[in-house]
């Protein structure tokens, strides 16, 4: 795929968050496996977008697993994908014109947060949040005490509950 001229200077230097294979809501460590440039309904007069291909690498329940995000090449929107070459590259490029080769990032590793996303009676994975490799044990780390806690508050409200039976009301 030859290189795009895109032109990054309208995007903020800050760092936002953002498939058809599912995997739960959660953190995940993945791998860039291929990049597509395609249009909505191959109509060339809508932006392009690039297609992305992660396959999980870890946790190992979902190792194997493809899970897809979509970066579109709209002036306005082009925050995602500079989202994504920071989580991979750890270079910021809001602010420049870049010459950008998506293969320069295939195999290479990043953290995703995704969510659940219901369309259509279907459930599907959504990346919602792209950070780069290094952050992924300590993010991992900070969801399972978050749940942890969680677990104990409501352990804490069970047991204040009262039993009342149903004929009393």
């Amino acid at each position: 795929m030859p290189k795009d001229r895109i032109d990054f200077s309208g995007v903020p230097q800050e760092i936002r968050s953002g498939g058809k294979s599912y995997v739960p809501p959660g953190d995940y460590l993945v791998k860039v496996l291929k990049c597509d440039k395609q249009w909505k309904n191959d109509d060339h007069s809508n932006p392009a977008y690039y297609k992305w291909q992660f396959q999980v690498v870890e946790p190992k329940k979902f190792k194997g697993t493809s899970v897809y995000n979509n970066t579109s090449l709209a002036p306005n929107a082009l925050f995602n994908l500079r989202n994504l070459i920071f989580a991979v590259l750890g270079k910021n490029v809001a602010g420049r014109q870049v010459n950008f080769d998506p293969a320069t990032l295939y195999g290479k590793t990043l953290g995703i947060s995704t969510d659940d996303r219901e369309h259509q009676d279907k459930t599907y994975t959504d990346v919602v949040d792209m950070y780069p490799a290094d952050d992924y044990d300590s993010r991992k780390e900070d969801g399972a005490q978050a749940e942890a806690d969680l677990d104990e508050v409501l352990d804490e409200e069970e047991e204040d509950l009262e039993e009342v039976e149903v004929d009393e009301l």
